[in-house]
């Protein structure tokens, strides 16, 4: 999340911001770093987010449990693109794979619903001089990109460049002047798409915050890319990207789609190769029971599996909100996909309490088997907030899930009091569910 634009990505890796948020500027062009386009992330109908209140909703959040282990984010948007009436989905999945100690690469999926044109976008560092490379052959862009009457963020892109992909594409941005490290991307969309490559102001080196030196606005550029889908409102568009950032050779040797039955638009399937290491990613919307769906020997009821095949054998498996992920038969049964209940009240260590803690009548599990795990809270309007356990502990007859931080919340009945910024009054009752994982690993 960066300024007002929900579902921006930033990317940190081999010590450096390769794709980069830009952040805040007070030169004249600030309209720039503040425009949705100016944020990798997918810009509907060429427009920029304008909805209020824009804050996004945290869906799930798994962080790594060590090194080797994988990360896992997802958040929904739409608020922010309240000025598109027929926005039915607008939302972004982010899994972190390591593949070795030195390498690990990222699975980007943002799926939309709503508006008739979606631009995925994505741009190099703000901070150092990028080169941009692309599988496609591209020619001289014509109007169509920035429009008949162009926004002022779209018509600021200079170097225009078109090329048509069936409905895949690999890009790498690396630094001018250490080409050896920088970051390859591999795109899959789900129709065919219009690939533009240019450049847009970098802003970042002509100084920050109050001390930016509008002598030098237009002195910096970064490679930026847009794959455009367009049609018929309300219009659904799966990107799938897979980010391979790089310093020596490149490691990841393919990325491929595989089919899945039964089939469902919003299953997304990847097999990503490097090496002796193939990893195939499976990633549905589908809600409990969990329909079975199969692809190939691996079979899933879940939202989110990552099977790792290493010389032909299986050695992990990862499973996020799911009861079964199995290869041959033979792998993961979960209990429970995720925990549900209601949050009775809350206590905080900065009122005079001993914990910062949410109160349930709902059964958990006591102790520190949810240690890690993340509580996912619905407020009565909606809104969806994430906390992290630590632990559950039965206080005073209740069911407290102690925090690892203070939850910023005061509840009185059916009311809920934000402590902080927005610091808003929430009428309602606070639904809560911890969305689980399961692991299994067979060999390193």
């Amino acid at each position: 999340h960066a300024h007002r634009d929900t579902l921006a990505m930033t990317l940190w890796a081999k010590e450096r911001e390769m794709l980069s948020d830009i952040g805040y500027t007070w030169t004249d062009i600030r309209w720039w770093t503040t425009s949705t386009i100016s944020h990798n992330l997918v810009a509907i109908d060429r427009a920029e987010q304008q909805g209020r209140p824009s804050d996004g909703d945290l869906l799930a959040f798994f962080p790594g449990e060590g090194d080797h282990d994988i990360s896992v984010v997802e958040a929904d948007g739409r608020r922010a693109y309240g000025n598109i009436e027929d926005l039915e989905m607008y939302r972004r999945l982010l899994v972190l794979v390591p593949v070795s100690d030195e390498d690990a690469y990222v699975v980007d999926i943002s799926r939309t619903t709503g508006g008739s044109l979606h631009d995925w976008l994505l741009h190099g560092s703000a901070d150092e001089d990028m080169a941009a490379e692309c599988d496609l052959p591209f020619t001289e862009a014509d109007a169509e990109f920035a429009g008949e009457e162009p926004s002022q963020s779209y018509d600021v892109w200079r170097n225009v460049r078109h090329a048509r992909a069936e409905k895949s594409l690999a890009a790498t941005f690396a630094y001018a002047d250490e080409p050896e490290r920088g970051v390859r991307t591999h795109l899959l969309a789900s129709a065919p798409i219009d690939v533009y490559l240019g450049e847009t102001p970098s802003v970042r080196r002509a100084g920050r915050g109050s001390q930016g030196d509008n002598r030098t606005t237009l002195d910096y550029w970064m490679p930026h890319l847009a794959a455009r889908l367009s049609g018929e409102a309300p219009l659904r568009s799966t990107f799938a990207a897979v980010l391979e950032p790089f310093l020596g050779a490149t490691f990841i040797d393919n990325v491929t789609p595989l089919d899945v039955a039964p089939d469902d638009e919003n299953c997304i399937v990847l097999q990503v190769s490097s090496g002796a290491t193939i990893d195939t990613i499976i990633s549905t919307l589908d809600e409990a029971p969990f329909p079975k769906r199969t692809i190939g020997d691996v079979t899933i009821r879940g939202r989110l599996g990552v099977v790792r095949r290493v010389d032909g054998e299986v050695a992990a498996m990862w499973l996020f909100e799911g009861r079964e992920l199995t290869v041959a038969g033979e792998g993961i049964s979960a209990d429970a996909a995720n925990l549900t209940g209601s949050i009775e009240g809350a206590t905080r260590i900065a009122d005079g309490a001993e914990y910062d803690a949410l109160l349930t009548n709902a059964d958990l599990p006591h102790g520190d088997e949810l240690h890690g795990s993340w509580l996912i809270m619905t407020h009565g309007n909606g809104f969806r907030h994430g906390y992290e356990i630590d632990r559950v502990e039965e206080i005073n007859k209740a069911t407290a899930i102690i925090l690892t931080d203070d939850h910023g919340l005061r509840i009185d009945g059916d009311t809920t009091e934000e402590v902080y910024f927005p610091q808003r009054t929430i009428e309602g009752t606070n639904e809560f569910t911890i969305p689980l994982r399961a692991t299994r690993t067979l060999r390193r």
